[in-house]
């Protein structure tokens, strides 16, 4: 009994030991620490304590967008081991932007200094964070720096805070039953607006798109006017808002809603997410709907045996989607073509 004893006191034991040494690749806030990152292969460039209410517990969504259609250029001159960058957002001595044909002079003049050395042109596309609070502050991150472009707070913080979703030039929130609209260049609310239904999740919104891009029809200025937010509902709908054609800059109510909404079995629970060309959201039900973002129609959809419960995935190369439900199947399928469709058991419940 003795030696049953003593042999389960050193189990307990070597568990401390590992579990302590565990904790201690961690700091004291929290973060991961820098050689423990590295161990694994990572590397931490930046980390960030969010703005927000004395008040707030939590951080209750997060949206990383990056941009198609937004990028930073950096021509990387390589000597050996040794490379020198030079940015187009770099600043000159005047404390602008030296921009990107600057940057690629600079490139070049420090190639013919060193004289066998190469420049590699990298294309580094635009990385926006969006985070929101439990009580409402919305703040707007540069993902590759970490900079903090602004920050605010909307809404009664009393009210439930819903999500988050940004892209190039506009930020959306949910808070209870609100819907702003703010402005990314300045943190600047343009639009708010009573939501026509109960959002059961975050909402998305497209890109300004462009016909010579994604071949999309243009109104008859010549311009594109397919800018949407989509919002999942508990009222087995998706509601969609028209920010190009109904958003206006004269009241506190002024964003206009499109005049319909996309049909589902089952609520809306999760963020839906968008394709090249198509948008995708699961119900609590075990369906899946794919809608065309240019006629605003639900031209397929995917039932399950089982329930889902994330949001749906998206491979751009591919241009495929994935789900996986709670029976243990996963699936995948082609945007663009409904007949090109696998499924595969992984043997136990997601």
């Amino acid at each position: 009994m003795r030696k049953l004893f003593l042999g389960v006191l050193f189990i307990v034991a070597q568990i401390l030991v590992v579990t302590s040494a565990a904790n201690a690749q961690f700091a004291r806030k929290g973060l991961i620490d820098r050689n423990a990152a590295r161990n694994l292969g990572l590397e931490r460039t930046w980390h960030l304590q969010v703005p927000m209410n004395p008040y707030a517990s939590e951080i209750k969504d997060v949206y990383v967008h990056v941009s198609t259609q937004q990028a930073r250029w950096v021509y990387e001159v390589q000597q050996g081991p040794k490379s020198w960058f030079f940015a187009d957002d770099q600043l000159d001595q005047f404390g602008r932007p030296v921009g990107k044909k600057a940057a690629e002079i600079l490139a070049a003049n420090k190639k013919a200094e060193l004289g066998d050395a190469e420049i590699l042109e990298h294309g580094v596309p635009t990385v926006r964070i969006a985070l929101l609070t439990n009580r409402g502050d919305v703040t707007l991150v540069d993902g590759e720096t970490g900079a903090v472009l602004w920050t605010k707070t909307v809404g009664n913080p009393r009210h439930a805070a819903v999500g988050v979703c940004t892209n190039d030039e506009l930020t959306v929130v949910l808070t209870g039953l609100r819907m702003y609209v703010i402005r990314n260049s300045d943190g600047h609310v343009i639009s708010e607006k009573i939501t026509k239904g109960v959002a059961g999740a975050s909402p998305v919104i497209t890109e300004r798109r462009t016909a010579t891009t994604f071949n999309y029809e243009v109104n008859q200025n010549g311009e594109n006017s397919y800018s949407m937010i989509y919002v999942p509902t508990i009222e087995n709908r998706m509601d969609l808002y028209d920010l190009d054609k109904e958003i206006k800059t004269d009241g506190p109510d002024a964003l206009a809603s499109y005049p319909k909404g996309l049909p589902g079995f089952g609520r809306g629970l999760m963020q839906p997410t968008l394709g090249s060309k198509s948008i995708a959201w699961p119900t609590d039900q075990g369906v899946v709907y794919v809608a065309d973002l240019v006629t605003n129609k639900v031209d397929r959809q995917l039932r399950t045996l089982g329930t889902i419960t994330s949001p749906v995935a998206y491979i751009p190369g591919v241009r495929r989607f994935l789900t996986a439900s709670s029976d243990g199947y996963v699936y995948c399928f082609k945007e663009d073509d409904p007949d090109d469709m696998w499924r595969s058991s992984i043997g136990e419940p997601i």
